[in-house]
């Protein structure tokens, strides 16, 4: 099934696999591509519907890492919100020490975890120093404005979970 913001099924794929695998992709394009700009200072990427735990807020930048073309620069700043209302969260695939987690690389830019549902310790043992963590909005509008100052250029993804780049 495909699925709107609000979880309904607004379409449903069924038939041979590979041709129904298929039919969804092209669906998928259709109800989920999103016009990604070319240079972005700041994105707002929701994990939003994988936002109830924490170790798979990442999912909230499916936008950007889908993108052809790198939207952000070195001084770009990415919000990733995630309410967490189940915690930091066990996956046995992208939780942490799990083997798609990885070592963290150098960060290509600055990083902010909104996440009112952790704490600051489930933050640094996701997503480590690098990231600035917020546990409340203002807390995030503070960092952005003493980094960016006024009109910086913002994208919103509020369904980053959901959405890619449009090709």
């Amino acid at each position: 099934p495909l699925l709107n913001q609000d979880l309904e099924i607004v379409d449903l794929v069924v038939g041979e696999p590979e041709a129904a695998f298929k039919r969804g992709c092209e669906l998928g394009q259709i109800y989920y591509g999103t016009d990604i700009p070319d240079a972005i200072d700041i994105a707002i990427c929701n994990a939003f519907p994988k936002d109830t735990e924490l170790c798979q807020a990442g999912l909230a930048k499916v936008p950007l890492n889908s993108a052809k073309k790198n939207p952000l620069h070195e001084n770009s700043s990415v919000v990733i919100c995630s309410a967490s209302p189940e915690g930091q969260g066990w996956h046995s695939v992208l939780g942490a020490g799990t083997a798609l987690r990885g070592k963290p690389g150098p960060p290509t830019h600055h990083t902010v975890l909104f996440s009112p549902g952790v704490n600051k310790w489930d933050s640094l043992a996701l997503f480590g120093e690098a990231t600035d963590f917020c546990k409340t909005w203002p807390e995030v509008v503070e960092k952005l404005k003493e980094r960016h100052g006024e009109g910086a250029q913002v994208a919103v993804f509020p369904a980053g979970a959901l959405q890619m780049a449009n090709e």
